[in-house]
């Protein structure tokens, strides 16, 4: 395949791109190579792999537009992430292990939102959870049900913080979400300490129901300087 002949080549930047943007385009990861240091797919499907721990020296992974139909995706090395409008599996969650990172970006992806473990290097990040997140409870508008019959709610697993653990180690963080979407809601009961915290940027969900989302992250966040709040005019 051409994709394995660029790596062969030694490229140390890869661009994968459907044109058409109709995700024909197939990609089983891992490829091997100890030069790529950024890759870009766009419009391509991932399924099976995302692991990347035979790319020991890659640092930037940008995706827009991608299905991710992947487990786990893995990278020792990676230290930027960005996932635009990309779609991850319905039945479980996608786990990221990524314990390099130092920026995260999760902008309007769509079905369950993937799980990030631990990152202690992290600086930056931001996570949007917009219409397409399916994080969002079918019978109550509040938290979650927990019912099986739920779609929204089937396979959330109660015992799990989905992002906030995974985040606890930002200097700056954005987190914006519809009201509706419960991860970060959820996610409270198990805050952890933002030790680094400075700066954190929040829309509606913190405050949509009542204020207890807002009071438990602020109490976790010992070191912040500046809190951001983005709230709609007719609330």
């Amino acid at each position: 395949m051409w994709i394995h002949y660029a790596l062969a080549c030694q490229v140390q930047v890869l661009n994968v791109t459907d044109d058409c943007g109709q995700q024909r385009l197939l990609l089983n990861v891992p490829s091997i190579s100890r030069h790529l240091t950024t890759l870009h797919l766009k419009s391509v499907k991932l399924q099976c792999s995302m692991d990347f721990t035979s790319c020991p020296e890659i640092e930037n992974l940008e995706m827009q537009f991608c299905s991710i139909y992947a487990p786990k995706m893995a990278s020792k090395s990676l230290k930027r992430l960005c996932l635009d409008n990309c779609r991850f599996m319905n039945e479980f969650r996608t786990r990221i292990s990524v314990p390099s990172l130092i920026s995260p970006r999760l902008d309007d992806c769509g079905y369950r939102t993937p799980l990030l473990e631990s990152t202690p290097l992290l600086e930056t990040a931001f996570i949007r959870l917009d219409d397409e997140c399916e994080d969002e409870c079918d019978c109550s508008s509040n938290l979650i049900c927990g019912q099986q019959s739920c779609h929204g709610c089937y396979g959330f697993g109660g015992d799990q913080c989905v992002l906030l653990n995974g985040l606890s180690n930002a200097t700056n963080l954005e987190m914006i979400a519809i009201p509706e979407k419960f991860i970060f809601r959820r996610d409270v009961a198990w805050c952890p300490t933002f030790c680094k915290l400075k700066t954190l940027l929040l829309n509606d969900w913190c405050v949509a129901f009542d204020l207890h989302s807002l009071v438990r992250v602020l109490k976790c966040s010992p070191v912040l300087e500046k809190l951001t709040l983005q709230l709609l005019n007719d609330r």
